[in-house]
């Protein structure tokens, strides 16, 4: 028994974090995101979360459905037997009805009695409004929008940061060919300079290549990592090997600042939470500004007796009762303090939208700035590489012709390629600036 109950267990985890197959080579952003999509376990949480916010509305549902119960026993002494049934159901607006019957039959004296009760009662004041017995279902609504909006948020969270490792695997991956270009200018280095025999240029030569080949070693282990945090990212396997399309397209955002800062307050997950969430709070504060009146009920009941002792046909006597109840709290300081706590609670939403308004707007600035500055120094960069080009050709014509050591000629070279993995920097990082602005933008 243990057994089996250990295989379904197996079954059901396996099930659980089953991953589908995926290309491993060529992976486009859309090829990651539509595995993520599947198998990200921050997705899987989300999902989860959206799924019991809506067993909740379910749960709030059925405050509503009708219930039924009943029972029968028997006395063995004396012989008598009991049946009772009752049906209920609340409605909205405080209103109950509830319909009851009972029959009781004594064995010894033959005879039967029956009664049936029709009940229906309404909240008047102090609760039980219409807002107040929906309160619950309808917050329960609200909040299902809310972490349908919080799902959404991670869709594009995730897809902002595998769009961030791209950049990270593609910057890295250029870099590493300039490091082998590097490397492989060391070694000519060393054979020119063995050709030339002499020994300092030697030396120098030689110190250069360890160097190169230690970058380039680095340069290998940082590619590695960023697969690894694309594919914890993914929910991939660790163990499994993947390789992503490095085409890159450089262009130039052209956006409005202040127009995308309207555009926020309307299409940002956060704000629109924000906007949720006070509407549950303004219907809070209505339904607890109703709980400070005095409680005050109506309820009518309609009473079918039969006690002839002969039959149970409820042709007896009938009553009706009409009732009024109330009941006061002196002072009401539960209720009035409940009612402040929810003033309390729509203002500091309104603070929290203040300062969400603000985060939003410093970052957005900020974003933009770095974006104008690095598409100006990506500019300056590719100038800077037609420069090196130039004196790189100097130096080698000043070096072969015996005016300088290999040593002037070495730093042109590494000034050269160090400048070109400077530009493939400035053109990730402003992609990724890019991509980070229109995420929080919520483009």
């Amino acid at each position: 028994m243990i057994k089996n109950i250990l295989v379904l267990v197996s079954f059901f985890s396996v099930s659980l974090w089953a991953q589908d197959k995926i290309k491993t080579e060529g992976l486009t952003v859309e090829d990651c995101y539509n595995y993520a999509l599947k198998n990200s376990p921050e997705i899987k949480k989300r999902l989860f979360n959206l799924s019991n916010s809506e067993y909740d509305t379910q749960i709030q549902r059925a405050v509503f459905d009708l219930s039924i119960s009943g029972g029968a026993s028997r006395n063995l002494e004396f012989k008598e037997n009991r049946s009772d049934v009752t049906l209920s159901q609340e409605l909205p607006g405080g209103i109950d009805i509830a319909a009851s019957g009972s029959l009781n039959s004594d064995d010894q004296d033959n005879t039967q009695d029956s009664a049936l009760s029709l009940a229906i009662s309404k909240q008047l004041l102090g609760g039980g409004s219409l807002e107040e017995t929906l309160q619950g279902y309808r917050d329960s609504l609200v909040q299902e929008l809310i972490n349908r909006n919080r799902l959404a948020r991670e869709k594009r969270n995730i897809r902002a940061e595998i769009q961030s490792i791209f950049y990270d695997i593609i910057q890295n991956t250029q870099s590493l060919a300039v490091e082998k270009r590097r490397l492989e200018s060391a070694k000519r280095n060393l054979e020119h300079a063995i050709e030339r025999d002499k020994p300092l240029d030697i030396a120098n030569a030689k110190i250069e290549i360890p160097q190169n080949e230690l970058n380039l070693i680095r340069a290998e282990r940082t590619i590695q990592s960023n697969y690894d945090e694309l594919k914890v990212l993914m929910g991939m396997s660790p163990d499994g090997e993947i390789s992503i399309n490095e085409e890159f397209n450089f262009e130039i955002l052209k956006f409005d600042i202040n127009k995308d800062l309207e555009y926020v307050e309307d299409n940002d997950e956060l704000f629109i939470n924000n906007s949720l969430s006070k509407e549950i709070l303004n219907r809070d504060l209505r339904v607890k500004k109703e709980r400070t009146q005095i409680d005050l009920s109506l309820s009518f009941q309609q009473n079918f007796r039969n006690s002839d002792g002969d039959n149970a046909h409820l042709g007896g006597n009938d009553d009706q009762v009409v009732s009024l109840n109330f009941g006061w709290d002196f002072g009401r300081r539960t209720d009035r303090a409940r009612l402040a706590q929810s003033k309390n609670n729509l203002d500091e939403n309104t603070v929290d939208r203040y300062i969400l308004r603000q985060d939003k707007f410093r970052l957005l600035r900020g974003l933009a700035r770095d974006i104008e500055q690095t598409a100006l120094s990506v500019t300056i960069q590719e100038q800077r590489i037609e420069l090196n080009q130039t004196l790189i050709e100097l130096y080698k014509d000043r070096w072969e012709n015996g005016e300088i050591d290999i040593l002037e000629y070495i730093r042109s070279q590494n000034n050269l390629e160090s400048s070109r993995v400077q530009l493939i920097r400035l053109k990730t990082n402003y992609m990724d600036l890019v991509n980070r602005y229109l995420f929080e933008v919520g483009k």
